[in-house]
């Protein structure tokens, strides 16, 4: 009888890779790191914000699907806001002891810090395109009437009004309308 030695080779190849689940050296690995040891939470410690699950259920074509979740859709609504707010306080009260936080911080506001620009578009005549120096929140729209001349601020795309802010998501420039908005209104955004 012949057995062919490549599948053979192969499952005795994943035999040896097969886990053993942990070992003493890998359970030790986060107490060994005084780093990770300060922010590395039990999972006993954890008291995570109670999630209602609804019984709302959609049908589609025929099949029910299950939406358990669909209450915090509501962006509005008192429970959503205070289910983000638990969930917030559990989640920064976490960050809030990483001791290289700013660390990271610094690194990653060095990473995104350059000037970036969206694709242009030319429409009736004008470039269009968006701008970013590097630390703004949300690109500048700018137009540019002639090549070679500068260009102007169209339109900023984030409107800061405290408490309140509105983003713009989308622009689309055509000929019938210069530029069609699509916003959402950001309750309680940061506008720095």
């Amino acid at each position: 009888m012949h057995i062919p030695k490549y599948p053979l080779l192969a499952l005795l190849a994943l035999a040896a890779c097969r886990s053993a689940g942990p070992t003493a050296k890998s359970a030790t690995t986060y107490s060994a790191n005084p780093h990770m040891a300060a922010v590395t939470p039990s999972s006993s410690s954890v008291k995570y914000p109670e999630t209602r699950k609804s019984d709302q259920v959609d049908d589609y074509h025929g099949t029910s699907v299950a939406d358990l979740y669909r209450w915090l859709e509501d962006l509005d609504s008192p429970e959503t806001k205070a289910w983000v707010e638990a969930q917030n306080k559990l989640t920064f009260g976490y960050l809030e002891k990483i001791p290289f936080r700013d660390q990271i911080r610094e690194r990653l506001t060095n990473i995104w810090n350059y000037e970036r620009y969206g694709v242009p578009q030319v429409e009736d005549g004008q470039l269009y395109f968006s701008k970013n120096d590097g630390l703004q929140n949300q690109a500048v729209l700018y137009v540019q009437k002639n090549a070679p001349r500068a260009c102007q601020k169209f339109c900023s795309t984030q409107i800061s009004s405290p408490p309140t802010a509105l983003q713009l998501l989308q622009v689309l420039i055509s000929p019938m309308t210069i530029a069609t908005w699509r916003t959402r209104l950001l309750a309680g955004a940061p506008t720095g």
